[in-house]
């Protein structure tokens, strides 16, 4: 015979295992969100993602809507409105574009290297790791930010393109 409260004293080992290993991650997560919120600082006090705008502007460059725009505007005019509205839209980016970033030196260094970095900046001890770890930061941020640049450019690509074919 099946007693309906035998299955929840089942249960009960079960739910106190998930308990444990919850508990037990918990150290984790805390050491990986500081982690992170210090590789987040280390981005915005060095300023390391700056490099989104004229990255941007290389790929836009680049591209096929680029090239009718030249064709229909000129270098001089493809140039400017192309650098203006990537200026423009930047800001819509930039939080993520950072965000990625910081978790991308979150995975080769820890806080007390980053803080040290952010810190100390050429005078800390950990320089020459920062230094030689930036393969491994750009190809881990290829990976998180390919769509991102691609979404940006092509939002701005757009834009230009509407207003030098007589649109807004």
């Amino acid at each position: 015979m099946h007693n309906k409260n035998s299955s929840l004293f089942l249960l009960t080992p079960f739910t106190a295992l998930a308990f444990i290993f919850i508990a037990l991650l918990a150290p984790l997560t805390t050491f990986a969100a500081e982690t992170y919120d210090v590789a987040l600082s280390m981005v915005k006090t060095l300023q390391l993602g700056n490099n989104l705008e004229p990255m941007s502007y290389r790929v836009a460059t680049t591209t096929q809507t680029y090239l009718m725009i030249v064709q229909k505007a000129g270098t001089l005019t493809a140039q400017s409105l192309t650098k203006d509205e990537l200026h423009r839209l930047q800001p819509k980016y930039q939080e993520q574009w950072n965000t990625n970033l910081a978790r991308s030196y979150a995975e080769f260094f820890d806080s007390t290297e980053m803080q040290s970095i952010t810190n100390e900046q050429k005078s800390s001890k950990y320089v020459g790791k920062f230094l030689s770890k930036q393969n491994d930061v750009g190809r881990s941020m290829q990976l998180k930010s390919t769509k991102l640049l691609t979404d940006f450019v092509s939002e701005a690509m757009l834009n230009v393109f509407t207003k030098v074919n007589g649109g807004k």
